[in-house]
């Protein structure tokens, strides 16, 4: 997942919230969480 931008930020609560700012969701009505699933999978794998 080189060059894209995945960011993790709390909301009011605390929690922590993953955004995926990556082209391939863009535009998107419907998200195949399977995929969002990978994507994480591969950004994890690349921080290790």
């Amino acid at each position: 997942m080189m060059n894209r931008k995945v960011d993790i930020i709390k909301d009011a609560d605390g929690k922590s919230i993953v955004v995926i700012n990556d082209l391939r969701f863009k535009g998107r009505r419907s998200v195949d969480w399977n995929i969002v699933e990978d994507c994480l999978k591969e950004y994890i794998a690349q921080r290790s």
